[in-house]
């Protein structure tokens, strides 16, 4: 007997924008009387040599912490239903931040669920402006690129494309310059400059692939190739019949071009991903200049400002303070597209090649200046090069809520992201994956011998079966090559983690410390290494040392990100309605007229050390011997003169590794080190302990620098 649907009241999420018709919605129920809905059947169709079944027009709704509900179209609902889609369950969105913050074990796959949902509601916001041309294929690009935006993420959020990647092309290198045997030889190299972005893409090749389907780049106006079993291509679009809680049977006809999503489409999907044209092309391909607005909505390249940040910064905040995470609605609601004049022109792939540069000689720098005549025909361009552009813009009333939000993320990043407590736990993840990364293979019906962890992203099929569960794999592995990796899994297990030993602030208009700053991660550690302290018969090895440099900005390191942004006054509002072509012209704000509202400084950097050992001796002498490295190398010889030293008495002075010393004119600032009670020192008195730091449980995001019950100092700390 056909399931038997009742109609419910209208819902004014349901009605048609460009007519009166409301579109019913229905729920199942078994009492008699009520209207018969024909029975969906999956049909299965000869495509050539393949067997296609068309698109079920059924679409659903889930919950959510952040946006109440989402919609899911029929097409999300099939991308959805793949395991590469999937997968995202199986990523934690903030790696291992749960360390500090229990309940913030969100997915990635709730995060690009919202994304999906914001890039959706603002491409109808736009949509207001009817000139712009914005169809319903645009709206579904824009938001399957949301959902698909965050597929190419490798396991515990950045640690795999960051920390991880990095290391293991450094043990690359030592093996060939050092002549020894490589054991990476035999497997795919790691891609030059390779970024998770460029795992999305893959994943959408097999995702396509997996439904049956593939991008035609010699027919980028047809329906995907059909290349297997799955959807057909034909019926894979946009069709009028879906509606709430039900599917109608299939469509007789295929669908028109209008509404197939062809491989142009997916190729616009892609470049909405990375905000720019894919490696092979130099320019977009998806869609023209005049709706080059779309690509800012994922990934905005002109300011940051996207609902990529929009969502994750809620939804990040909410489970870490579940008092704070509400998204400023007016930055979708208020948003519109205007001309703006290219606030990056250095680095849009547009406005670079016109771009004059300081190391331009004046040959050169006229040569770029007298080709911008070639691009007059997107508006005028200014002096440097710099194109305008359709862009996301905003009223003047917003610029405060686009301040709060940028400094929202430096407030994310410094007391969640970047927690000092958290970091120790990304290390030993780290080194757990680098000591299995030739032991632990992933093996495929591609790769029967296995590849390694960090050779994943060359394979789709291998990468899929990365996820946060491989710790659990090298844990219950018994190869005999896995001891030293899973006494760490085993130590994470009790936390006995990694420790946190001191950090100190780098401030950039101060010479020696941008000195410091300067040297790499691996110097500043060998450095601390080589000065041989002692404390009794406790020394330093390379192995117990780790040296981080961490910078936290508000997204455009010293810049103020709002000078990114464009906004036009409450007086050219009407002007919006205009023709393309005719749309008024955006300008940077005056950031005088906002100085009560920003800080002084937009970036914050700061070396941090950390301790691979929790012996207490070897974290008192490595936080001794790194406060030791900066008076030495901010002061000079002077520093020798200093209260206190830890030094190997085996070594003489002549023979002491001492790190490079900043220039003795330089001005020296006031330094007052730190008092350990526990420490050999050169006069007799002993100082006395510092006093304990006061526990308070203050809210994180107000005011700043507590993280749950625990106060740290904003100076040693991001």
């Amino acid at each position: 007997m056909p399931r038997k649907l009742k109609r419910l009241p209208s819902d004014p999420l349901d009605e048609d924008e460009s007519s009166s018709r409301k579109l019913p919605r229905y729920q199942s129920d078994d009492s008699d009387g009520e209207e018969d809905l024909p029975k969906s059947v999956v049909k299965v169709f000869p495509h050539g040599k393949f067997q296609v079944r068309r698109l079920k027009y059924t679409t659903k709704r889930t919950n959510d912490d952040i946006h109440t509900s989402i919609d899911i179209c029929p097409v999300m609902l099939v991308v959805l239903d793949t395991p590469y889609v999937q997968r995202l369950k199986k990523l934690r969105q903030l790696g291992v931040a749960d360390s500090v913050y229990m309940t913030v074990t969100h997915t990635r796959f709730e995060h690009s669920m919202g994304v999906a949902y914001l890039a959706d509601w603002l491409c109808k916001r736009l949509a207001r402006q009817k000139k712009l041309g914005i169809t319903d294929k645009d709206i579904l690009c824009v938001k399957l690129a949301g959902l698909c935006h965050d597929l190419g993420h490798g396991p515990f959020s950045h640690v795999y494309d960051g920390e991880f990647i990095t290391r293991v092309k450094k043990a690359e290198d030592v093996f060939i310059l050092s002549g020894e045997n490589n054991p990476y030889e035999k497997y795919p190299a790691i891609p030059d400059g390779w970024k998770h972005e460029d795992a999305s893409l893959m994943m959408i090749d097999a995702l396509l692939a997996y439904l049956g389907m593939k991008i035609d780049e010699t027919n980028l106006d047809a329906p995907l190739r059909q290349i297997g079993d799955g959807i057909d291509s034909k019926y894979f679009g946009i069709s009028q019949k879906a509606f709430f809680g039900g599917s109608y049977t299939d469509d007789e006809e295929p669908l028109s071009l209008e509404r197939v999503l062809t491989s142009r489409d997916w190729i616009f999907i892609k470049e909405c991903i990375i905000g720019g044209p894919l490696k092979e092309y130099s320019d977009y391909i998806g869609r023209g200049r005049e709706k080059e607005f779309l690509y800012d909505i994922v990934s905005n390249r002109h300011s940051g400002l996207d609902v990529d940040k929009i969502d994750y910064f809620a939804r990040d905040q909410r489970k870490a303070n579940k008092d704070a995470g509400e998204i400023d609605w007016y930055l979708i609601k208020d948003a519109f597209v205007a001309w703006g004049e290219c606030s990056r022109p250095e680095r849009c792939f547009r406005c670079k090649g016109q771009f004059v540069d300081a190391s331009d000689d004046e040959e050169v720098a006229l040569k770029k200046i007298s080709r911008k005549g070639q691009l007059k025909q997107v508006g005028d361009n200014n002096t440097n090069g710099a194109e305008k552009h359709l862009m996301i813009c905003y009223p003047q009333k917003l610029i405060s809520s686009a301040i709060d939000f940028f400094h929202t993320r430096f407030k994310l990043h410094r007391g969640v992201y970047s927690h000092k407590n958290s970091k120790p736990v990304e290390f030993m993840i780290c080194d757990i994956l680098t000591k299995s990364d030739l032991h632990q293979l992933i093996k495929t019906d591609k790769f029967p011998e296995g590849l390694p962890i960090s050779r994943a992203m060359v394979d789709a099929g291998t990468y899929l079966k990365l996820r946060d569960s491989i710790i659990e794999v090298i844990n219950n592995s018994d190869d005999p090559a896995l001891a030293d990796a899973q006494a760490l899994t085993e130590r994470l297990d009790r936390r006995d983690l990694y420790k946190y030993v001191t950090a100190q602030e780098v401030h950039g208009d101060y010479r020696p410390h941008e000195l410091l700053w300067q040297k790499s991660e691996e110097e500043i550690r060998k450095e601390l290494v080589e000065m041989k302290t002692r404390h009794g018969d406790v020394k330093l090895s390379m192995d117990d040392v780790i040296v981080e440099k961490c910078e936290i900005h508000h997204g455009t390191k010293d810049k103020n990100p709002v000078s990114f942004m464009r906004f036009l006054p409450k007086r050219e509002m009407p002007g919006l309605n205009s023709p393309v072509g005719e749309l008024p012209e955006a300008k940077e704000c005056n950031e005088k007229d906002f100085e009560s509202d920003t800080v002084r400084r937009f970036n914050k950097r700061t070396i941090r050390v950390f301790s691979r050992s929790r012996s207490q001796e070897t974290v008192d002498l490595l936080m001794h011997t790194f406060h030791q490295w900066v008076e030495i190398s901010t002061r000079g010889q002077d520093a020798l003169n200093c209260n206190f030293e830890v030094l190997d008495e085996e070594v003489s002075g002549d023979d002491r590794k001492m790190p490079a010393m900043c220039s003795q004119e330089t001005p020296v600032k006031e330094w007052e080190p730190n008092n350990f009670a526990h420490v050999s020192v050169h006069n007799d008195e002993q100082p006395s302990p510092p006093p304990a730091r006061p526990r308070t449980n203050r809210n994180l995001f107000d005011n700043a620098n507590s993280v749950g019950d625990e106060t740290y100092d904003e100076s040693e700390d991001k």
